[in-house]
């Protein structure tokens, strides 16, 4: 027991997609939760409320819901997809605003970190997007059925 546990930490110390394995629950499981509320202006915010998170253990990517984003102006509700480059970024695509500018559509997240409360059986997510002129914190708690 004390092993699983050190490979689990150790796992969360690493930190990106690479925790999949090291997780105790199955990957490409939809786990519901709330996402924190994060306002850097006006323009530029995310709102508390209910939100999926989904981790592919094929490919190096996550899926996330919010339930209201406005990042310089525009509106941003709904799924976003997590490509990671690296274990900390990579690049949050908004696929269903074909008519806002490409630098809102797909933007760089930076600082990606994820841990598991066993305890709870919660995952915590939290990573930076960095739209143009606006960084917007992301952090949510999702619950392991």
């Amino acid at each position: 027991m004390r092993e699983r546990i050190f490979a689990i930490l150790a796992a969360i110390a690493i930190g990106g997609p690479g925790l999949a394995a090291a997780l105790p629950y199955p990957p490409d499981t939809l786990l519901s939760g709330e996402v924190d509320q994060k306002v850097a202006s006006n323009q530029c915010y995310i709102l508390r409320g209910g939100g999926d998170f989904l981790r592919n253990a094929a490919a190096n990517r996550a899926y996330l819901s919010v339930p209201e984003m406005v990042a310089a102006g525009y509106e941003l509700t709904g799924h976003m997809m997590l490509i990671f480059t690296s274990t900390s970024g990579g690049t949050v695509h908004f696929n269903y605003v074909p008519t806002y500018p490409s630098t809102i559509q797909v933007a760089p997240f930076t600082g990606y970190k994820q841990s598991f409360d066993a305890a709870t059986k919660s995952v915590h997510a939290q990573f930076t997007i960095n739209f143009p002129g606006c960084s917007l914190p992301v952090s949510g708690v999702y619950t392991s059925p």
